[in-house]
């Protein structure tokens, strides 16, 4: 996950793989901005982002696509939706982008919305709280090789 320093982050502006702010109370949604890259060493066309769903039935979870890299052809439209599910893997193969600087990736934004009442006094149930801990988790490994076939 990207953040930078502003209203809404206060540690410093760079790239992050676990957000250990709260879960958002019933009802409401947390929105991040993720980047999406390969390594320059990286050597196939195609790369897959790979995102493993642990999560409980208290959230959904939606990607979407916001910006493609400059000169990449192929790749899903920009404005593109994804949902992510609860459980198991999500898979999006991609046309390879390589860089050393992860801000000219694929830009999606992935964003988490609560269950409208999932617990007394519209507070989120105790198994909610690893949820986005799990999200953030889970999708650091954001461009892996994909299987051969």
């Amino acid at each position: 996950m990207y953040h930078e320093n502003g209203a809404s982050w206060s540690g410093p502006t760079g790239f992050y793989y676990r957000d250990h702010r709260s879960t958002p109370a019933a009802g409401q949604s947390k929105t991040w901005t993720m980047y999406v890259w390969a390594p320059t060493s990286y050597e196939d066309d195609q790369m897959e982002l790979a995102i493993v769903g642990r999560f409980g039935d208290e959230a959904t979870f939606t990607l979407r696509l916001d910006a493609v890299p400059a000169g990449v052809t192929g790749a899903p439209a920009v404005g593109s939706t994804w949902d992510i599910p609860a459980r198991g893997t999500f898979e999006l193969e991609l046309p390879t982008h390589k860089t050393e600087d992860g801000k000219t990736g694929y830009q999606f934004t992935v964003t988490a919305t609560m269950a409208a009442d999932d617990g007394p006094n519209g507070v989120c149930l105790p198994s909610a709280a690893p949820l986005l801990l799990t999200l953030a988790a889970g999708v650091w490994v954001l461009s892996r090789p994909r299987a051969r076939r």
